[in-house]
């Protein structure tokens, strides 16, 4: 188990948070190299994206007020890695110091991926087949909605390059991609559920607090919602 365990966190290095995340490039690398961490990683359950869990968790009890030196390497904590300082040290130490903690943790949660970039795909599909329903609303289910981020589409803008730029421009969320083939709009009138296997409910504090950070336990239904 740990043999593979260390090629997954060899593999996240080199593909996940190569020129994307330089702080989990360094730790995934040297995670692989240590058979301590990898016992910890391998509480994880089976399936799951353990690098993505494990590194959660323990940013999860950074942020919910485990004091440690650690946290001058993370940026929502008000620190930064530049690169110049090895973060492993004072990492590792962290993991053995809330090794139970983090067990239990990676032992119960599961990893949930939220890209909203995906709705620069989705946009120009939703238009088109609210255009064949001849007026008639449009009912969007996701199967699988995470925190059902891309069941708000349409609040956010879309940036096609010179040919397109749609959706709401006053949005915070402005998603650029390159548009091939007929230029759309965004109008259509719809209804949208989400259906998430393994969800969250944003309303509690303490699941709130780690939004966006992969990690979840229970199941239900994400709320509907009516547009327009």
């Amino acid at each position: 188990m740990s043999e593979k365990l260390s090629e997954v966190f060899e593999r996240f290095a080199r593909d996940e948070f190569h020129n994307s995340s330089p702080l989990y490039e360094r730790l995934s690398r040297a995670i692989a190299q240590d058979s301590e961490l990898l016992a910890l990683a391998a509480e994880c359950r089976k399936g799951e994206r353990i690098p993505n869990l494990l590194f959660a968790a323990i940013h999860y009890l950074l942020l919910t007020g485990s004091s440690h030196p650690l946290a001058r390497f993370y940026k929502s904590l008000g620190g930064s890695f530049a690169g110049r300082e090895d973060p492993f040290p004072d990492f590792r130490s962290f993991c053995l110091q809330q090794s139970e903690r983090l067990r239990e943790l990676v032992a119960a949660r599961l990893v949930q991926t939220n890209e909203v970039s995906r709705c620069g795909g989705l946009m120009p599909v939703f238009v088109v087949a609210s255009k064949g329903v001849l007026g008639r609303p449009l009912y969007l289910v996701d199967i699988g909605a995470s925190a059902g981020l891309n069941l708000f589409w349409d609040l956010y803008g879309y940036n096609y390059g010179d040919r397109l730029k749609g959706g709401d421009r006053n949005s915070p969320v402005q998603i650029e991609c390159a548009l091939r083939g007929t230029e759309c709009s965004t109008d259509p009138t719809f209804f949208s559920a989400g259906v998430r296997t393994r969800g969250r409910r944003l309303e509690s504090p303490r699941r709130a607090s780690g939004g966006g950070r992969a990690m979840a336990a229970r199941s239900d239904l994400a709320g509907a919602r009516e547009e327009r």
